[in-house]
């Protein structure tokens, strides 16, 4: 069955003697929300874990299944593999599937299923016999998951108050899920989460994050710029950190400008430099304010910032950053 996330967290269930679950390290917090959910309703079991490689021999799994009768609780057995399993393997999956019986249950992790990978027999297979999903951590997911984490703490979040929370962590799942712990400390259940609660918690504290930055700096939106800057940067470390994710900013705009000569499609080059939800549309902008020569002039900027940091030149590196913020927010 393929998932409706929604849906199925809603009213887990298990359906047939596995799990495959395809999605990048970005959407690591909900798989490990679903295998757990898995593993509790399998309840008692004798655990078997593996990271598997090109080379890993799904025999292993067959010989753990063949040997269930050694153990009084049933097999559950997890294979993450780094990338996809190879044509091989995948042969091999399915037989192995067709070993399962109710003594054993197998759960299977690899990187994000594409169009050609969904039409695989292997992948067809485990969607008609067991539980299968093909997460993409985009906006959709995001809401989805972070709703299901607050209510299974006894805790809902008017709408606004979501949105908020989602847009400034960028669809960032891990960092969302920090943000959700730290509601969690703060709000004893049953309690219902405002707008004004997230803004006085996430915001108006100086606990703007970077993510916030990089949208801001990327919309060209000077007056949030330094305000979250000024919240945000007060010594050395702090202009490290931030000049590290501006960097990698500049970075994907510079690939964004290269991917454009082949393909025109921006949702399809953004899913391919890992550009997720709202962060598609900041990007989008970002590209078209600012020139090649611009964004490679900055890292010139930069270089600047990073001496100033080491105390090669005798500048203040927290001034010198933040007018490259302000640069980039008046491009046009």
């Amino acid at each position: 069955m393929h998932l409706n996330l929604a849906k199925w967290l809603s009213n887990p269930e298990l359906v047939g003697q596995g799990l495959l679950i395809g999605g990048g390290e970005e959407c690591l917090p909900i798989s490990n929300s679903l295998i757990s959910i898995v593993t509790k309703m399998i309840g008692e079991s004798h655990v078997e874990s593996f990271m598997a490689d090109r080379y890993f021999d799904i025999a292993t799994i067959a010989e753990i299944v063949n040997s269930a009768s050694l153990f009084t609780s049933r097999n559950l057995i997890m294979v993450t593999f780094k990338t996809k399993p190879t044509v091989e393997q995948q042969k091999q999956l399915v037989d192995v599937y067709n070993l399962l019986d109710d003594g054993n249950f197998l759960i299977l992790c690899c990187d994000k299923l594409d169009k050609k990978d969904m039409a695989a027999n292997w992948v067809n297979y485990f969607s008609q016999h067991a539980l299968m999903v093909n997460l993409t951590g985009d906006t959709g997911e995001s809401i989805t998951w972070a709703k299901f984490s607050l209510i299974r703490h006894g805790l809902e979040m008017e709408p606004s108050a979501l949105e908020l929370l989602i847009n400034l962590n960028q669809n960032n799942l891990t960092q969302l899920n920090q943000e959700i712990n730290k509601l969690l400390l703060f709000y004893p259940s049953p309690a219902i989460i405002r707008l004004d609660d997230v803004k006085s918690l996430l915001l108006d504290n100086a606990s703007y994050n970077i993510y916030a930055l990089s949208e801001a700096y990327l919309s060209g939106n000077l007056e949030l710029t330094r305000k979250i800057f000024a919240g945000l940067c007060h010594a050395s470390e702090d202009v490290i950190l931030i000049m590290w994710n501006l960097a990698e900013d500049l970075r994907k705009l510079i690939k964004i400008k290269g991917l454009f000569k082949n393909e025109v499609d921006f949702r399809s080059i953004a899913s391919s430099l890992r550009i997720w939800g709202n962060a598609i549309t900041t990007f989008k902008g970002a590209n078209q304010r600012l020139g090649y020569s611009q964004l490679l002039n900055y890292f010139q900027s930069l270089a600047l910032v990073d001496m100033a940091v080491k105390g090669v030149v005798d500048d203040d590196p927290i001034i010198l950053l933040e007018a490259v913020l302000i640069d980039i927010c008046l491009a046009r």
